[in-house]
């Protein structure tokens, strides 16, 4: 069960990276976008 947990970790993980990755790359149409 803890290695599902873990997974589950992981894939939340990859996608807030999907999303960072996503708004840098386009962040005129995002408009209001973090800066970093």
């Amino acid at each position: 069960k803890q290695d599902e947990n873990v997974f589950i970790l992981l894939e939340g993980v990859l996608a807030q990276m999907e999303i960072q990755k996503s708004k840098t790359e386009t962040p005129s149409s995002q408009g209001s976008g973090t800066e970093l």
